[in-house]
This record gives C-alpha cells, sequence and structure tokens, in this order.
C-alpha cells in the first residue's frame, strides 16, 4: 500500500516540476513564451487578491473600461479559481502565488487521474498511468504555456466522472 502512495505521489511531484522554477524565480508560467493570450488570469488574480487586501470594491473595477470602470463579477463571471488561489497571491505575491497555484493544478490534475484509475480497476499500474495521462497531457501544458490556467484543470472533470461511475456500479 505504501509503495502505491509513493508511486502517485512521485508521479503528482513530477508533474508539478515543469512549473516550480516559476515559483522559484518569481515569474509566471507562459510568460516565457509570446503571445500569450490567457494573461488576464494573472490580472483577474491580482486585482482579486488586492480586492480582498481591501483595495478598492469588488463592484468597480477602474483598470477596466477606464475611466467608468466595470464589476468585477460581470467581468469576470468565473471567479472559483481565482478564489482558490487569492490565499497564494496573498501569501507570496501575484506571480509566485500565480505558478504555486499553476504548479498545484497540474498536481491535482495527476492526484485526480490516479483516483479516476483507481475507480475502474485496483492496479497500481493503472493509477500510474492515470496520474501521468491527466498531470502530463499535452493540451494541459499547452494551456499553461499560452496562460490559460483555469482550461488546464480538469481534476473537477475527473473526480465528477469517478463519482458518477461509483454511483453506477452502486445503483445511486
Amino acid at each position: 500500500m505504501w509503495i502505491r502512495r509513493l508511486v502517485i505521489l512521485l508521479a503528482v511531484l513530477a508533474t508539478m516540476t515543469p512549473v516550480l522554477h516559476h515559483v522559484v524565480n518569481g515569474t509566471v508560467p507562459g510568460q516565457d513564451a509570446g503571445p500569450v493570450d490567457g494573461i488576464h488570469s494573472v490580472f483577474y488574480y491580482e486585482v482579486f487578491a488586492e480586492r480582498l487586501r481591501g483595495h478598492g470594491s469588488f463592484g468597480r473595477i477602474d483598470e477596466m473600461w477606464f475611466p467608468l470602470g466595470r464589476s468585477l463579477l460581470l467581468a469576470q463571471q468565473n471567479i472559483v479559481d481565482a478564489l482558490l488561489a487569492a490565499p497564494l497571491l496573498l501569501l507570496f505575491g501575484a506571480a509566485r502565488g500565480t505558478a504555486l497555484f499553476v504548479a498545484l493544478t497540474l498536481g491535482s490534475n495527476a492526484l485526480a487521474g490516479a483516483w479516476l484509475a483507481g475507480r475502474v480497476t485496483d492496479n497500481t499500474a493503472s493509477r500510474l498511468c492515470g496520474a501521468l495521462a491527466l498531470g502530463f497531457a499535452p493540451y494541459l501544458w499547452d494551456e499553461v504555456e499560452f496562460g490559460r490556467y483555469t482550461q488546464a484543470w480538469l481534476a473537477p472533470t475527473a473526480v465528477a466522472v469517478g463519482l458518477a461511475l461509483q454511483a453506477a456500479r452502486t445503483g445511486g
């Protein structure tokens, strides 16, 4: 049992490793490539963190639609990822907090892939394959490379599929 956990942990850490250099260097994933079309993620994360610090209002972002401003909730309908990233942004700053959030996102994908594979079979090799498949999927890395972090987060979908499989087996 401990070997299985160790193997999955190593797979999860492996998926996070390519992004961790951004955490160490204080840079944002995707800024090395150009053009970054998802830079709005970094902008929204920082605006959200600033609002949580008490600077400004969630009802108005002067940085958008200047000089009229715009509501944060109207400008960015899905703020779930910004809410989850906010503690890291508050603790580590915009660049490191964003990079750490992306690393944890990729790690959670791998963990969810292992968990989903475990819903299908109880084989350690299949769990490892699930972790690596969801953690190193080329599509996800492409999304990270271009700054579209929320589009690289498949862990909630994998968990939903796993729970649906479990419910189908148990009849409810």
